[in-house]
């Protein structure tokens, strides 16, 4: 028997030489973290720099009626933090809910629609002159992205 045979083996050595990445960083990971007693911590890392955080936060917090906060962590980036064991209602809510941005655009795009159609009523002289200003800047429903963008294979759950 040779002594060769306890030696480790890393299957991601020959990846971080090449100075390529695991491919765990293009999850999304939902963890759950035990703090005191029956108190836990759910913690949502990899959404990506290209999202608003504080606005997903924001947007969580009200439809799971808990607290959270953002975490920066130099090696995992923003980590969203939500109290208690919110994993099946955050993994849910990032395969079905549109971005919170998103909803914000099209709720201002509807009031304005709503105040043309006032303005449009009271006086029709100013209707022409409002619509050639504002032409360009309307957004069609079709130029609005759908949802987070979050495939449901691109999330692991941990702790089920």
């Amino acid at each position: 028997m040779s002594i060769e045979n306890l030696k480790t083996f890393d299957p991601f050595a020959e990846a971080e030489e090449a100075g390529e990445t695991p491919k765990t960083e293009n999850y999304i990971h939902i963890r759950i973290q035990q703090r005191n007693g029956r108190k836990t911590l759910t913690t949502i890392q990899g959404l990506g720099d290209g999202r608003n955080h504080k606005a997903i936060l924001k947007k969580m917090k009200a439809d799971f009626a808990c607290n959270g906060n953002i975490v920066n962590d130099p090696e995992m980036g923003k980590v969203i933090q939500l109290q208690g064991d919110q994993r099946k209602v955050a993994h849910e809510y990032l395969i079905t809910k549109p971005d919170p941005e998103d909803e914000e655009r099209q709720r201002r795009k509807e009031k304005k629609a709503k105040k043309k159609a006032a303005a449009a009523s009271a006086d029709p002289d100013k209707k022409e002159k409002k619509e050639k200003k504002s032409d360009d800047k309307d957004l069609d429903d079709d130029d609005l992205p759908k949802g987070l963008g979050v495939k449901p294979d691109t999330i692991k759950v941990h702790g089920f």
